[in-house]
This record gives C-alpha cells, structure tokens and sequence, in this order.
C-alpha cells in the first residue's frame, strides 16, 4: 500500500445529537439497499433518503425510545429531531494535482455509515463539477435553514483540495479552482463555518475537516475530558457546535492508495474505524460521545503517524462556547442493554416505561391518546376531567395505559367514543368533524379503493376522519364516498402518506399510496 499526499478538506457540520444502540437481546437491522431511496435533483445533487424520514419522530429517538424503554411524548419534548446530512467531494480536477480518487470511496463509505448505522434520516451529496460555492451556500444557508427545526441536526462533510491565502485563511478548493485563487465560484473560505454556526438556528451542528490548513480559521482548542458533562448538558436540551480538523494550520494530510481498491482519506478512515471500534470495546455503553471518538481518532492517527514519519495532527474545537454548551452523541449499535441514569431521565424528563408486559414489570406499557375536536367543551378520559379543549384545537394526552378508554367531551354538544392505545403508539380521535361517508343515500357518492404500496400501512383518514385501517401490500375500499376532492392521511408506526384525491359520481377512484419521501420529492427507482 502506498501513500500519497493528498491535500484535501473535510468538513461536517454534524448538527446533531447523533444516537445509536442496541436494545438489550435485539439488533437493530440495518437499513438495506432496497430501503433507501435515491433522487437526483435538478442542480445535480444526490438526494439519499428511507422512507420512513416523513415519520414525525426521528430515526434516532425511535431507537432511543426502544433502547432506554422510554416513550418521549412529542412534539418538543424529544431530544432528538431529523437528522441530515450533506456530503461534498472532489476527486476530480481541471487545474490542481494531484487527482483524488480515493474521495469517491470516503463519501460511499460516510454515506453507508450515517444512513446504515449513525440513523440519519437523510442525506445529500454533491461531487466534482456540480460543486461550488453557491451550491454549497444554496443549502446549507437556505434549504436546510429553512426546513429544518431547533432539534435538527446537520452535518457537513467535504473531502478535497485545501490550501490557504497568505497563510492566514484556510480554503476549500472545488473542481475548477486555480492555484493561489482564493476568490470566487471555487473556493470556499473554511472561515464560513463560524458566519453558518451563527446563522442557522438549529442546535447541534458538526463540522469535519480533512485538508491541509484545515484547521487555519480556529483559534482555540476545546477541552475533551469531560464528556459526561457534556453529555447531560446535551440530553438536557443545549446543543453544539463542533468541529473536527484533519490537522493544525500548516499541516498537510494524506490518503491511502491501494491497488485493489481507491483508497481512503486516512483521516476518515481513522474516523470511522475509532467508531466501529468503541461500539465493539464498549458494548455495554450506549452512547458514545463526539469525545470518546475524538480520543480513538487520536490513537489512530498516532500510529499513522510512528509508521509514516508524516506529520498530521487532528483537533477538535467548539464553536460559540458559551452559547452551545452541548456535545453530540452516538447510539452504539452493539450495546447488549442500556440504562438510565436517574440524573439523565430527569433531564430528559422521562420515566422509564416497560414496553409491554412482563414477569419483572407487570406494567402492560403506555401510550399517547391525540384529541381533534371542532367544538369547545371539557375532555374526559375514562371519566376523569382532563380540561377544555377549544374550538379545532387538537391536544396529546401522555402515559395512557395500554387498552381501551372512553373519551368524551361534554360541551354545548356531547359526544363519546372508544379508542384503543398501543404500546408506544398514538391512538387518533376527533370530535364533530361531518363523516365524509354519506349513511343515508341522500347525497352523490363514489368510492375510493386505496393500495399499500412498499408496506405502507396504518390508520387511514378522509378528512381527519378515521375510516378503516390499510394493511401492508393489500388495499382498503372506502364506499360512499361523498363526491368532491378530499385529503387522505395514512399514519403508521414508521411511516406516513398523505394526499389529495378527487372522487366522481358513481365511479370507482383507484390510488396507490406509498410512505412519502421528504419535501414531497418525486422517488426515482
């Protein structure tokens, strides 16, 4: 295996808390091929996304939840929001050398890793000629500020050339980038990390860098000996600003090139590997901290270093200290079981609830009760008085125990009905909504015939009114439909669909319904 110098830059913004681990006695599967899905955007851009990332809840608290045996009631009480990701990379170049081939194997590989075991929900790539400054600006100061939330997390990751201005600027160097030019479409100063942490009003971010002068912008070096502080800060809701460099100021960095394969970037290789080998020497640890990887990228590159006689140092610096006082964590996959600790419930605001009955427990679990109604009037669950609700308010009753309950609301009208809670899940109701199924044969109807597809299932609803259930790769038949359009919702356990459908006199409508992509992309197989 031989080495080659390679002057590159990595970046991510790991906007952040990121989490991973493994329920005691079950593996969490990774995501398969076939789960992801891939679009191709108009300005060149990749778009990686599962299914499931329409789903309300996060990938990560999903597997928080069933790891801690907790059940984060919604909304903003649950610590972790979606999880995105945009990967740059240049391997290719018009007027710099040398080429960077094993650039292409680094954003494959961070690629399976944040959407196959990190939990991201989605992820984006730019490569080579499609990148440039206002692309990258495009999204990161636009669409991702625009459509994500405070609890979102963001990651920037760039692998290519860098080099600095005069020895007091750090840049990244896009395809058509020109020698000693640190102006215009083709650079990037590394410097826009600090203008983006200030910027974009999300909570967690993570920046990695892996070129020469990549760590030229920073000043300061953040301290990485107390990552249990850390760690409760963040569950208790601050975030973070971090940054990973490749090296100090005037360091160069390196890739790896073997014959049978491309190579990879030897800092994010030594990234991924410090992952891969906490969640193995660590299993009985659920999370991993930005720290514990930090100290496993040190020993990596430390041996790297005593074999190569090449000088490259990683660092790890915060940005805006004292406004983001947090870390970012990973779930550790190969965690055997996992705890609580009294102090992290409390801050998390949680209790720890058994998912389901058991010999240690008896408790048969809890589980969310979600109440629509169209008039005022005072709720009660299982005769006990829960409060007013107003007119179109829809409110969320927490730790309902698992069964049947009688809801009803008592108001200028009354009204009761039955709804039936599961493990973890949010039974629907609503009250005073006009049904959207004409009972009476007085008014023009049709019917609607819904098909699952890629196992789409769940409660269906017309109009916020629930009329049946659609189980995966099978179809549902709505009759009597009143004529008119309509909007449909399909809310499951990992998925959600929703859409608008037209129904004619007398005719039969026929729809396919599959889990919708984020931001309502079109998926193309």
């Amino acid at each position: 295996m031989n080495l080659r110098f390679r002057r590159h830059v990595r970046m991510r913004i790991f906007c952040f808390i990121c989490v991973a681990v493994c329920l005691a006695g079950i593996t969490f599967p990774a995501l398969s091929d076939s789960q992801i899905r891939k679009e191709k955007l108009s300005d060149g851009v990749e778009h990686w996304y599962s299914p499931q990332s329409t789903d309300p809840k996060s990938s990560l608290t999903k597997k928080f939840e069933e790891i801690y045996k907790v059940i984060f009631p919604g909304g903003r009480s649950q610590p972790f929001g979606k999880s995105i990701a945009f990967l740059v990379g240049v391997d290719k170049y018009h007027n710099l050398s040398p080429q960077l081939p094993s650039v292409e194997n680094d954003l494959v590989q961070m690629r399976e890793f944040l959407l196959k075991k990190a939990g991201f929900d989605e992820l984006y790539i730019a490569r080579n000629d499609v990148v440039n400054r206002d692309i990258i600006e495009k999204y990161v100061k636009g669409i991702f500020s625009s459509k994500m939330k405070e609890n979102d997390r963001l990651l920037f990751y760039y692998s290519g050339h860098g080099a600095d201005g005069q020895g007091k600027t750090g840049y990244m160097q896009f395809a058509k980038a020109e020698k000693g030019v640190f102006w215009g479409q083709h650079v990037l100063a590394i410097s826009s990390l600090e203008d983006w942490s200030r910027e974009i009003g999300i909570k967690h971010m993570l920046f990695i860098l892996d070129c020469c002068a990549s760590g030229l912008a920073f000043t300061t070096k953040t301290t990485i000996d107390e990552s249990g502080k850390l760690l409760l800060q963040t569950l208790s809701g601050n975030g973070s600003r971090t940054v990973l460099t490749a090296g100090t100021a005037d360091e160069k960095t390196y890739a790896l090139d073997s014959r049978k394969s491309q190579g990879n970037g030897v800092f994010t290789k030594a990234f991924l590997n410090a992952f891969e080998s906490h969640s193995i020497s660590h299993q009985n640890n659920a999370l991993i901290t930005i720290s514990d990887l930090y100290a496993g990228i040190e020993k990596e590159m430390a041996k790297f270093r005593a074999a190569e006689g090449k000088p490259t140092t990683p660092r790890i610096w915060k940005l805006q200290e004292m406004d983001y006082r947090g870390t970012f964590v990973f779930l550790n996959l190969r965690a055997g079981s996992a705890m609580l600790t009294d102090e992290q419930a409390k801050v998390l605001g949680v209790s720890t609830i058994p998912k389901g009955p058991g010999p240690e427990s008896g408790d048969p679990g809890k589980g969310i009760i979600e109440i629509f109604s169209s008039y005022e009037g005072r709720i009660h669950i299982d005769g006990e008085d829960k409060g007013v609700m107003l007119r179109n308010q829809r409110r969320q009753f927490f730790q309902q125990l698992v069964g049947n309950h009688r809801v009803e609301i008592k108001g200028s009208k009354s009204e009761a009905k039955e709804v039936t809670v599961d493990n973890g899940m949010i039974a629907y109701i609503s009250f005073g909504l006009e049904s959207p199924i004409d009972k009476n044969g007085t008014r023009p109807v049709g019917k609607l015939i819904m098909e699952s597809v890629e196992q789409l299932s769940g409660d269906v609803y017309i109009d916020s009114y629930k009329v049946g259930i659609l189980k995966e790769d099978d179809t549902i038949e709505i009759s009597n439909l009143l004529v008119g359009n309509h909007q449909y919702r399909i809310v499951g356990a990992n998925q959600t669909a929703n859409g608008t459908v037209e129904i004619k006199p007398n005719q039969v409508t026929y729809i396919s319904v599959r889990p919708s992509p984020p931001m309502n992309l079109r998926i193309i197989q």
